[in-house]
């Protein structure tokens, strides 16, 4: 979905490949959708924007330079790869000057909390190239992640974090405790069903419903 957005049913709507989602100098907001702005117009108002890809349409040159930024965000996890234990059904890709510059996959899926069946976004990876931080990109991305999840209808998104502080100033929040089970994954090879709590890590934030269930997660996959 390079450039794309969902319609209220979820089908992608597509505008030509030179108006992609226009960001302000923050990438804060979108500017433009306007599919009669010219291209010239478009790189006078900015030089930022926030396209989305399918996993499978993730071009390989934008593939190769997120690799290295999320090598440089992760160390010893990626290993040149864009992923660690599965790829993402999407990715959510900041540009500056036409070149990627921060990224969050995102997990399109269903958990049981417990008893209770929770369609989610889980957001993945989420990281921003070192010369580029701190001129809120990541907090652009999580925005359009979550404009998405509104778009899809999903009942949370979901991350794991160690570091809080960002996601709580977008309205996320811990869940304590969060006893969980995921199907463990490593060194790209299946070890079997794990649990643990996860209350160190685990956070959500409510997108069409607002009471999380208590009880036991069960992630029904691996844990992103």
């Amino acid at each position: 979905m390079g450039g794309c957005s969902l319609d209220q049913n979820g089908a992608g709507i597509c505008p030509p490949p030179h108006w992609q989602l226009v960001m302000d100098q923050n990438l804060g907001r979108e500017v433009s959708r306007n599919k009669a702005l010219a291209p010239s117009r478009i790189k006078k108002m900015s030089q930022r924007y926030i396209s989305v890809f399918s996993s499978f349409e993730l071009p390989p040159v934008i593939a190769d330079v997120l690799g290295q930024i999320l090598d440089d965000c992760f160390p010893a996890m990626f290993e040149g790869r864009v992923y660690v234990k599965q790829l993402p059904h999407m990715r959510i890709v900041a540009f500056e000057n036409g070149a990627p510059v921060g990224q969050v996959g995102i997990d399109h899926r269903i958990i049981n909390v417990g008893g209770d069946v929770k369609e989610i976004f889980g957001l993945i990876d989420l990281c921003v190239a070192r010369e580029w931080r701190n001129q809120e990109i990541a907090g652009a991305l999580v925005a359009r992640a979550e404009a998405l999840a509104i778009q899809a209808g999903v009942a949370f998104m979901v991350l794991m974090a160690d570091r809080h502080d960002l996601y709580i100033r977008h309205g996320f929040s811990r869940v304590q405790p969060a006893p969980a089970t995921w199907y463990g994954i490593d060194e790209r090879q299946s070890i079997g069903l794990i649990t643990r709590d996860l209350s160190d890590c685990f956070m959500i934030k409510p997108v069409v419903e607002t009471h999380w269930p208590v009880g036991p997660i069960d992630m029904l996959g691996y844990l992103f």
